[in-house]
């Protein structure tokens, strides 16, 4: 006999997991979905999957950024984003009053190798080991 578990067979803060077919507090390997009561692989729009409180939030946890490429919780952004601080995600470019910094991966306000040396472009503010020739 195969037991099939819905939203609303599952008591208060308790998440329905088709996997398992249970309702559980904490959804195992996946992430818990307060607006359904389930559990899910991938969270809806405007909530990221935070791997700290295993919950899809509308905000990552501290040291976390958002990606919004997959809705998710990051440590580190992927190569060619930089943690922005302004909008706590991962962005292509940093507008000021940062700039991107490669050594970090980072929008930062100073650059750390050099803080006199940056550029600014049309595809945003960059620190750079050394300024090109106008």
């Amino acid at each position: 006999n195969k037991i099939c578990v819905t939203p609303s067979n599952c008591p208060n803060n308790l998440y329905a997991d088709y996997l398992t077919r249970t309702c559980l507090s904490k959804c195992n390997g996946n992430f818990a979905d307060r607006s359904t009561k389930m559990c899910v692989d991938v969270c809806p729009p405007s909530t990221y999957a935070d791997p700290i409180t295993s919950f899809c939030e509308t905000s990552c946890s501290t040291g976390f950024v958002i990606n919004s490429g997959n809705n998710t919780c990051v440590a580190d952004c992927s190569i060619g984003l930089y943690k922005n601080p302004k909008n706590n995600s991962c962005s292509s470019t940093c507008v000021d009053p940062y700039f991107a910094d490669d050594t970090s991966f980072s929008c930062v306000q100073t650059c750390t190798s050099n803080p006199l040396t940056f550029s600014s472009t049309s595809s945003g503010r960059k620190c750079v080991s050394s300024c090109l020739p106008t």
